[in-house]
């Protein structure tokens, strides 16, 4: 393991070969590396807690209907940390094509009360024109998840 780390000092690595589009041939390659466009780590005492940050320029309906399965199966289903003491914590996708009132949601839309899911899977809209302080705010929601795992 120490291998991986030191080609990127990240400590994750892709756990399977299983493509995630039929039409590409990642099994016969052995798989490829996932690049989010963003990955945050955030590092304690407890250990290493990885965010993936993806963003599309579109609009939510077609974010859920077109992008979260494959980037969920990517980045939660496809990637693992190097370390046992380390988590993926979740998936956020950026999504651009988006008016001023949307808001921060989860991609788990029949959660129950009370009871997170793990890994969490995040959609936050953002696009230019919205004042800073409201997008640092939702920014603030999604690491205070990140934080309270």
């Amino acid at each position: 393991t120490s291998d991986h780390v030191a080609v990127n000092e990240i400590g994750l690595y892709r756990n399977n070969t299983i493509p995630v589009n039929i039409m590409q041939n990642d099994i016969e390659q052995g798989g490829q590396y996932y690049v989010p466009d963003y990955l945050v780590k955030i590092e304690d005492e407890a250990g290493a807690r990885y965010v993936m940050m993806d963003a599309k320029f579109s609009e939510l309906a077609t974010v859920r209907k077109y992008y979260m399965k494959d980037l969920a199966f990517k980045y939660l289903f496809s990637v693992s940390p190097l370390n046992c003491g380390d988590q993926v914590a979740g998936l956020c996708i950026i999504y651009g094509k988006c008016s001023d009132t949307e808001k921060l949601q989860s991609a788990y839309n029949k959660q129950l009360p009370g009871n997170p899911i793990k890994p969490f899977a995040e959609m936050l809209p953002m696009i230019e024109g919205i004042a800073a302080e409201r997008q640092y705010d939702q920014l603030d929601q999604l690491f205070n998840k990140v934080v309270a795992q």
